[in-house]
């Protein structure tokens, strides 16, 4: 059985549950400039395994971080995703800043 760590606040646990899983911020990178289908998403980061893409797919999906276009199966970021989306482009700027 795998355990998960556990934190105080429930909204990081949420967070770091989300953001923590294999490929998700390269998703997030991938989508951040337009809609792409899973092909161009699986591209774009690396050739990532099907069946992981598909559930982290499925999990931003499901969590309202990206939304899916039916007719031509697009994925693209939801409005929630791409407030998320800036707040960890600023996070990612801070940390090069204070990097040495």
């Amino acid at each position: 059985m795998v355990r998960s760590p556990q934190c105080s606040c429930p909204h990081a646990q949420w967070l770091f549950a989300i953001l923590g899983k294999k490929w998700v911020l390269f998703i997030l990178q991938a989508v951040d400039h337009g809609a792409k289908t899973f092909t161009d998403i699986r591209r774009d980061i690396g050739e990532a395994n099907t069946k992981i893409l598909t559930d982290r797919l499925t999990e931003l999906v499901t969590e309202w971080i990206l939304l899916k276009n039916t007719p031509d199966s697009r994925y693209s970021l939801s409005p929630l995703g791409q407030d998320l989306s800036k707040k960890l482009i600023q996070l990612a700027d801070w940390w090069g800043k204070n990097q040495k």
